[in-house]
């Protein structure tokens, strides 16, 4: 349950949030007019909006310990052939997304190999650590 200092607290964030980008707007406005057939109407519509949104009295609960259905990258198991093949996959979507970052990868894995064997060498001599 919220209690009135955390009800005040969302009020007061909710209004600096309204005037800040109430703010941001006209200073768009101010500084390239030719914008005013976009953000008059934007100031409008979001005025009306929040002015619905605030008189609304139906307001669902929510409950943060509620359990939602979402998908967490920890707990999917990535260890083996799987982590290689979800590995190399990412790389590979990296380096087709970003073609100026295949320089980054053809250095990076060498480096990777080297710091790999090092540590796999530790870890022989070193089982206890």
């Amino acid at each position: 349950m919220t209690t009135s200092a955390e009800n005040e607290s969302r009020g007061q964030a909710s209004r600096v949030a309204l005037l800040l980008g109430v703010g941001v707007l006209f200073v768009v406005l101010a500084l390239e007019p030719a914008l005013s057939w976009f953000v008059i109407p934007s100031l409008l519509v979001g005025l009306i909006v929040a002015l619905v949104l605030r008189s609304s009295t139906q307001t669902a609960p929510f409950n943060r310990d509620q359990a939602r259905p979402e998908i967490q990258m920890a707990k999917i198991p990535v260890k083996g052939g799987m982590g290689l093949v979800f590995t190399v996959g990412t790389i590979a979507i990296f380096c087709l997304a970003l073609p100026e970052a295949r320089w980054f990868v053809a250095l990076a894995i060498p480096a990777g190999a080297v710091v790999a064997i090092a540590l796999r060498s530790w870890r022989k001599r070193h089982p206890d650590t």
